[in-house]
Formats: C-alpha cells, sequence, structure tokens
C-alpha cells in the first residue's frame, strides 16, 4: 500500500492465489466498488486505505490474481470543470469539488482569494480541466498538500505537520549501534541547502506595470528561480514566490526510515528523529508503504524538513 501526500494518490496492489476459497468467481464481474484495506499486528488492526480497486489482473500461469486500486480521490479525476468561482479562495474551491464527488474534505482557510482580479472580483475561470488539476494548482498557490487520509476524507494542509505522530531512534555504539529502526538514511539536499530566491514577475495590463513577488530561503546565495505568472496582484505574485521558496526550503533534508508495520501511521502525522545529533528534528511525513505478506509486515516512511507542499513546478496559464 503506497500512501503520498506531496499532491498525489495513493494506491494499493494486492495478490490474492487464484486457488484461494471464492477468489475466482469473486473478482469476475467486478465493476464499480468500494474497497478497503486493512492489517492487524501487534500495533493493532485498522484501515490502510479506502478507494476501489480499478484493475483486476489474472496470471493462470502464476495462479496469482492481482487487484490494483486508488483511494477515493480517484473520482476527481473522472469530473471536468469550466465555471467561474468569484471571490473565493483556494480552501473553498477544494472543498466544493471534493463534495460533488462525495469524498468528505477537510481544509484549511486559505490566505488569499484565488485567480485574476477583474475590477472589484477575483475570478477563477476553469477550461475543462479535472477537478483534481483545479485542485493541484489551487494547492501551489496556497504552498499546500493535498491527500486523501486512510479513511476517505479528501485533506488540504497548509500549515506544518511535524512532531508527534511517530519516532525514530538511534544511537552510535559501542559496543554496537543501536535503533528501532530497521535501516534509517538521512539525504541532505547540498543544492537546496544553499539556500535562494524566488522572484514572479508579473505584468499587470491595467495597471501597466511590472509586479514582481519575491522570497528568499536558507542561507544567502544559492540560485534565483524564476516563474512568470501574468495579470497577478502584488499580495498575489508574494503568496506564488513565498510557496515556490517554501517548497525549495523543505527539501534540505529527507529521513527514510524502514520500521515494523504500524496500521496507525498515514502521512497526515509528523516524525520526529533523535540520537543523530546533527539531525535531530521534526519531519513531515510525504509518504508510507505498507508492505506485508508471508515476510511480516514492514513499513518504509519517507519525511521532511518543512511541511506543505511537495511536487511543485510552472503553473499553466489558468491563473
Amino acid at each position: 500500500m503506497h500512501q503520498v501526500a506531496t499532491r498525489g494518490q495513493s494506491s494499493f496492489n494486492v495478490n490474492i492465489p487464484m486457488n484461494y476459497p471464492g477468489a475466482y468467481h469473486a473478482f469476475c464481474d467486478l465493476t464499480e466498488n468500494s474497497t478497503e484495506v486493512w492489517a492487524q499486528n501487534v500495533s493493532g488492526t485498522g484501515v490502510l486505505i479506502t478507494g476501489s480497486v480499478l484493475k483486476v489482473t489474472y496470471n493462470y500461469l502464476g495462479g496469482i490474481i492481482n487487484l490494483w486500486g486508488q483511494d477515493v480521490g480517484y473520482k476527481l479525476h473522472e469530473q471536468k470543470s469550466s465555471e467561474t468561482f468569484k471571490n473565493q479562495k483556494g480552501s473553498q474551491i477544494t472543498q466544493t469539488l471534493a463534495g460533488r464527488c462525495g469524498i468528505p474534505c477537510q481544509a484549511e482557510a486559505s490566505k488569499l482569494m484565488a485567480g485574476k482580479k477583474i475590477k472589484d472580483d477575483f475570478v477563477k475561470l476553469t477550461d475543462g480541466i479535472s477537478y483534481a488539476t483545479v485542485i493541484h494548482l489551487l494547492a501551489q498557490y496556497d504552498g499546500a498538500r493535498f491527500f486523501v487520509d486512510r479513511f476517505g476524507t479528501l485533506i488540504y494542509q497548509i500549515q506544518d505537520q511535524t512532531g508527534g505522530g511517530y519516532s525514530v531512534f538511534w544511537k552510535m555504539g559501542p559496543p554496537y549501534d543501536v535503533s528501532d529502526a530497521l535501516d534509517l538514511q538521512v539525504i541532505i539536499n547540498v543544492q537546496a541547502a544553499r539556500g535562494g530566491q524566488v522572484k514572479v514577475p508579473s505584468w499587470h495590463p491595467k495597471k501597466k506595470k511590472l509586479i514582481t513577488g519575491n522570497s528568499s530561503f536558507g542561507s544567502s546565495g544559492g540560485i534565483t528561480y524564476h516563474q512568470r505568472i501574468q495579470h497577478l496582484e502584488q499580495e498575489q505574485a508574494d503568496q506564488w514566490a513565498q510557496a515556490r521558496a517554501h517548497e525549495h526550503d523543505r527539501h534540505q533534508r529527507e529521513v527514510r526510515a524502514e520500521c515494523v508495520g504500524d496500521v496507525n501511521i498515514d502521512v497526515h502525522q509528523g516524525l520526529t528523529l533523535s540520537g543523530t545529533t546533527c539531525f535531530d528534528d521534526s519531519y513531515t511525513i510525504d509518504q508510507v508503504d505498507h508492505d506485508f505478506g508471508m515476510t511480516g509486515y514492514r513499513m518504509a516512511i519517507t519525511a521532511s524538513t518543512g511541511g506543505g507542499g511537495g511536487g511543485g513546478g510552472g503553473a499553466p496559464e489558468l491563473w
């Protein structure tokens, strides 16, 4: 089971022996469905993902039936939007689109209105793009991350989610190293650690002037990033710059930990690393992979410094 919080979709992959009683005929005529994947070990019993099976593969020579599916967020890719949203923030639009798909939504309030300003109204126009694409663009603008949690609720998260949730400990020997993780790595992105700044130039046709948003991150120096987006107000240009700067900054350090599986851990939480001295800190969990079967139950956690947003990239001329 693969769960991500960096503006992607969670998915699951299950193999079932073809000769398991009732399995062969159970999925022959599968259509629209609601599926939950559960796990149980010493940490307890709990649901890992809520979604639907989207593909079934019968491997006759291997004797395996493979089920592949995604969280309920796949419904956001099936609906298209060609409409106007007036004087609405990204969090409000996200709640509206999720509600149309029957997906519960918890959205932290956005700071600014979304879209271009036409006279006295902030207007956002969509032209035949999916609901998922709209939410992705809104999240870029707000510096947010969004994901569907294991219970099927869409989370639109702007504030950092660090600390608490799960902790990983390591201690150097002698006589030997001690850790509650099966494998532990810390990756330093030297380029991101150099710091830098983001400039968002925007030509405003009504005011007939160039408006530029600026934001810096990390130490002085580093790379200067440019992202040109037309027709922005000053506060919007600043918001874009701050969101992009935060995305670059949060990739300075990454923790990868393989641990004994815990059904209570997901990307909604933070991770605390201790014992390393140099890298002891609170991190935001970006990804959790649960793997269980005959070899046992393990989970791989990927977490990074900072919070809110990942993936990034320039925005098309939707705004």
